[in-house]
């Protein structure tokens, strides 16, 4: 590999050690060095590393995942819902309308996950699963800011965008991605 790409030996193996110490490297004794087979891990446990030496915030992580759910949204539009997928959204609506503070936000990762999804594009759901994963831990802090009557907006506005998703309706899905991103962002101050 050194010869290869033209480094040293001595670059590669360091190179190796750092991409196995972020988890993109797996090493299996008298076997040799892999790609991993588990990419989400290793971009997680990169985010959290950023996150704890403090070169990225919760804020960027939400203002990254408004940017991914758009693209989302525009490919999903592009694709529309089948009536089986509408009845799925629709199963996760209800279950955030009658959910504890503590429940919304798994049913709030469930119905953005469903989204990313939905789009057949393994490096949205290779991408969202980590930053989904820490927008877990960082949505109950949003919604502990919430009372019943904010939570019903918020199932509101995922109800309209689920409706510009059925209609191919584009520019609403955009506006109510941003007026959900917009609570989440002011909680996070």
């Amino acid at each position: 590999l050194a010869q290869e790409i033209g480094i040293s030996r001595n670059s590669t193996r360091e190179a190796i050690s750092i991409l196995r110490g972020v988890g993109i490297i797996e090493s299996r004794h008298g076997s040799g060095n892999y790609v991993s087979k588990d990419p989400s891990s290793s971009i997680s446990m990169l985010i959290r590393a950023m996150l704890a030496l403090r070169s990225t915030s919760k804020a960027e992580i939400i203002e990254i995942r408004k940017v991914i759910s758009h693209a989302v949204c525009e490919l999903i539009t592009y694709r529309g819902l089948s009536d089986d997928e509408v009845a799925e959204f629709h199963t996760i609506l209800d279950g955030m309308m009658n959910a504890s503070k503590e429940e919304f936000a798994e049913y709030d990762i469930c119905f953005h996950r469903k989204l990313m999804y939905l789009t057949d594009n393994t490096l949205f759901k290779t991408l969202m699963e980590p930053i989904g994963e820490i927008y877990l831990e960082i949505i109950p802090e949003v919604i502990d800011h919430t009372d019943a009557s904010t939570r019903k907006e918020l199932v509101d506005i995922h109800a309209l965008l689920i409706d510009g998703l059925i209609n191919h309706d584009r520019e609403k899905c955009i506006s109510y991605f941003e007026k959900h991103y917009g609570f989440v962002e002011q909680s996070i101050g």
